[in-house]
C-alpha cells in the first residue's frame, strides 16, 4: 500500500519537473500570456497524470500480482532509451517556435 512519504515523494519529483521546465521557458518567453499558457497547462497535467496513472494501476493490478516490477521495467527502458539517445545525438538542437503553444506545450 501506499504511504504518506511515497506520495510526498511523486509529489516532490513531479514539481521538481514542473519547475525545471518553467524555468527554462521562462528565461525565452516571459510574457504574461507565456505566463498563464504554462501555468494552466502544467497545472490541469499535473492534476490529470496522477489521476489516469492511479486509475490505470488499478486496472493493472487485476493482471499482474506485483505491479513494481512492471512499473520498474518501463522506468528502466524510458532511462536506458534516454540515455542511448544522448549519447548518439551529439549536436545541441535549438528550438524558435513557442514552445507555449500547440503540442509543444502538451508535450511538455
Amino acid at each position: 500500500m501506499i504511504t504518506l512519504l511515497d506520495i510526498f515523494g511523486i509529489a516532490v519529483a513531479m514539481s521538481i519537473d514542473a519547475f525545471c521546465v518553467s524555468v527554462c521557458i521562462g528565461m525565452k518567453y516571459h510574457e504574461r500570456k507565456h505566463y498563464l499558457r504554462l501555468g494552466l497547462a502544467f497545472g490541469f497535467f499535473q492534476f490529470l497524470m496522477p489521476v489516469l496513472g492511479a486509475f490505470a494501476g488499478r486496472v493493472l493490478l487485476n493482471y499482474t500480482d506485483n505491479l513494481k516490477y512492471l512499473a520498474a521495467l518501463i522506468l528502466f527502458f524510458v532511462a536506458f532509451s534516454m540515455m542511448r539517445e544522448g549519447i548518439k545525438n551529439k549536436e545541441c538542437k535549438v528550438y524558435f517556435a513557442d514552445p507555449t503553444i500547440g503540442l509543444s506545450l502538451i508535450m511538455l
